[in-house]
């Protein structure tokens, strides 16, 4: 506001012909810009690469996008109680986003290879849902708990900007875990992923995971027995 300022007291046809604004203020304003700019752009980046990382995982390109629905959920809810409140874009709160994103990825991975197995034991989608959210989910949410105990720390600090951090942190983990719960066990059941190709997917990690036992037990097997003894002297 204040450069708008200035440039509207600059007379139109003077001898100044343009304002350039300095200083460490507006200085330290510009890297800050260029800081929220780029972890935001970087936030971006980071979702890019976990569809690709949920894509490989599961062998899918759907499940890799349905994967990435319910952790879009808690940086889209976080933002928009910033816009109602009136809290401001800054270090702080741009940090939250990528934060959270990274801690409730896990969630997902946990839960959907949890899932993965569990239906590829009958083929019951719905079945496999409550024996995934039996075996995932418990542990799912005890962390997140802890998670929202660890953010509730900041909320007690003098400055504002770790307290507004601590509660962007708490509602986010907090939306993670009901979207995770809610969202994240109820997608298969709507889009229903091939399990055919899951069971692909499975076979080849078992001979894979058979020709390594077998490569590292054969070492573990050599190491045991020591050296070769060779020849007698003389």
């Amino acid at each position: 506001h204040f450069l708008t300022f200035a440039l509207a007291q600059v007379p139109a046809g003077g001898p100044l012909k343009a304002v350039h604004p300095t200083g460490k203020s507006y200085m330290a304003k510009a890297i800050l810009d260029t800081t929220i700019s780029g972890s935001l752009w970087a936030t971006v980046q980071l979702g890019v690469a976990l569809l690709v990382i949920f894509a490989l995982i599961f062998r899918s390109w759907g499940v890799g996008l349905m994967a990435m629905v319910p952790n879009m959920i808690p940086p889209a809810v976080t933002a928009g109680i910033m816009g109602i409140f009136g809290l401001d874009l800054n270090y702080s709160t741009v940090t939250t986003f990528a934060i959270t994103l990274g801690l409730t990825v896990e969630n997902t991975v946990q839960y959907l290879l949890r899932y993965r197995a569990e239906v590829l034991k009958d083929g019951d989608y719905t079945a496999a849902m409550y024996r995934a959210l039996e075996a995932a989910g418990k542990p799912m949410v005890f962390s997140n708990a802890l998670l929202i105990c660890g953010f509730s720390v900041a909320t007690f600090s003098s400055f504002k900007l770790s307290q507004t951090f601590g509660l962007l942190g708490m509602i986010s983990i907090a939306t993670a875990t009901l979207a995770e719960v809610f969202v994240t066990a109820s997608l298969p059941l709507i889009f229903k992923p091939s399990i055919h190709r899951w069971q692909i997917s499975e076979e080849r990690l078992a001979r894979l995971r058979v020709r390594l036992e077998a490569c590292f037990g054969a070492k573990a097997g050599e190491a045991a027995a020591g050296p070769a003894e060779g020849p007698p002297p003389g």
